[in-house]
């Protein structure tokens, strides 16, 4: 038997192809293990990914609930439209009317007004003139109180609403008169007085009715027709601690607040006299075209005429010498047709316990009228005020003007002062010579007062 031999050769080859596949063993495992660090790398980035998918699933299932819940408690209802309040200038009337329709614009349109700037800022839109300057001054100053609503209008009223004027409602409904008012108008005046008090309590303040708008005779603007007085006036005379000035003087009001001090009690003569008050009780009718008001007893009056486009109108005209100016009831000027012309600067005019007098501030006055008194002619003007058993009252500005010497017995001018010497008498009256201002004529003996007094015009 033949002993089979291997060539070398072929076993050197196989050696090598041993050890190729020996490296390529090597490599692959190599491979594998990078494959296997890879893999893992991998599955800690899906572990990763999978916890934050979990975790933003969790969150829109809350935000689904949360929008559910918010979708079931509000229902999608439409808000009201409302219209918005009349603006205000700080000057005319009271903010009162326009902060309560804000305040039900508020409640039916929350979602538009969410803030309290929001709502400032609508306030602060219907302010003009005066009113207006001053809500941007506050804005441009950056106060506080352009945050907050309520602060706001708390710092409006303190501006703009007198302290007088907030009488108690429940006052007004005792003092109320009729006087020369229609029983509508009454009726409607004294319904919206009890409202305030029902609704606001007895000293929630209220600010004026808004005012009717008339014709003026002779012009196309319009005045207001001022609504009645919260109550007559209690105390006598009326005291200024300003001056005012009419349209196209050019001499603003120099401030302070002017009081109506009329008053019960006896003639001045026959009472002593207190600086500030008088004596005299308001008593004097209500005036109607062409017919003279008659005073009640112990009232010191004086008979005068006005020289209307309509004729000579008699009336009887209340001697006040406490009243700072002269004045004039709405009601007779409406009666007898006087034009009006706007004061530059609203004239305030309380009592003497501070309550005030309407219209207030008074805003018109009459233009100029021609009066005569005997024989006496002058050309004045009056403020306008709502006084209806006052119709007409000669204050102090005419005495001082006048200064004359006044028969408080009979009611008559016995003498005028030297100042009306400037005047220009009629023809064939004669001045005479004036006795000093501290001599009573009635008691120089051989003295006769004369019945007509000298023609003085102004």
């Amino acid at each position: 038997m033949t002993e089979s031999r291997v060539d070398p050769a072929e076993i050197a080859q196989l050696r090598a192809e041993v050890a190729q596949l020996l490296s390529r063993v090597e490599r692959q495992e190599a491979d594998n293990a990078q494959l296997r660090v890879e893999n893992n790398q991998l599955r800690a980035v899906t572990d990763r990914l999978a916890s934050k998918l979990d975790s933003v699933t969790e969150l829109v299932v809350q935000l689904s609930s949360a929008l559910q819940r918010q979708s079931s408690a509000t229902p999608n209802v439409v808000e009201p439209y409302l219209s918005l309040p009349e603006k205000w200038d700080g000057i005319k009337g009271s903010p009162e009317s326009m902060l309560a329709v804000l305040s039900m614009t508020f409640e039916c349109q929350p979602a538009r007004y969410p803030t309290s700037c929001s709502r400032v800022a609508l306030l602060t839109s219907l302010l003009t003139g005066r009113a207006g300057e001053w809500a941007a001054a506050l804005y441009h100053q950056k106060s506080p109180v352009c945050n907050d609503y309520e602060a706001f209008v708390k710092e409006l009223k303190k501006a703009f609403v007198h302290p007088s004027s907030e009488v108690a409602d429940e006052t007004r409904l005792l003092q109320l008169r009729q006087g020369s008012q229609t029983v509508a108008e009454f009726t409607s005046r004294f319904r919206t007085t009890a409202a305030r008090l029902t609704c606001g309590g007895p000293g929630s303040p209220a600010g004026p009715l808004p005012p009717h708008q008339t014709r003026s005779e002779g012009g196309s603007r319009t005045i207001p027709n001022f609504p009645p007085p919260s109550g007559e006036p209690t105390h006598g005379g009326t005291h200024a601690t300003g001056s005012f000035a009419p349209r196209g003087t050019g001499a603003p009001f120099s401030g302070g607040t002017m009081r109506l001090l009329w008053g019960s009690g006896s003639s001045p003569c026959n009472m002593p006299h207190t600086p500030g008050k008088r004596s005299l009780r308001v008593g004097v009718g209500a005036a109607s075209l062409g017919v003279s008001t008659h005073a009640a007893p112990h009232h010191t009056t004086l008979s005068v005429s006005f020289q209307l486009s309509q004729g000579p109108v008699p009336l009887v005209a209340l001697l006040d010498t406490g009243a700072a100016e002269s004045f004039i009831d709405q009601g007779l000027v409406n009666r007898l047709k006087i034009p009006l012309t706007l004061l530059d600067h609203p004239v305030p005019v309380t009592s003497v316990d501070g309550r005030p007098l309407m219209p207030y501030p008074i805003t018109h006055r009459t233009q100029n009228l021609r009066m005569t008194i005997g024989e006496h002619v002058e050309t004045l003007h009056f403020l306008v005020i709502h006084a209806p058993t006052t119709p007409l009252i000669l204050g102090h500005s005419w005495f001082r003007l006048h200064d004359p010497h006044i028969s408080w017995s009979t009611s008559k001018v016995m003498a005028w002062g030297v100042n009306c010497r400037l005047h220009h008498p009629s023809p064939g009256s004669q001045p005479r010579e004036t006795p000093p201002k501290d001599v009573d004529l009635t008691l120089l003996p051989g003295s006769q007062p004369r019945e007509t007094p000298p023609k003085d015009v102004d």
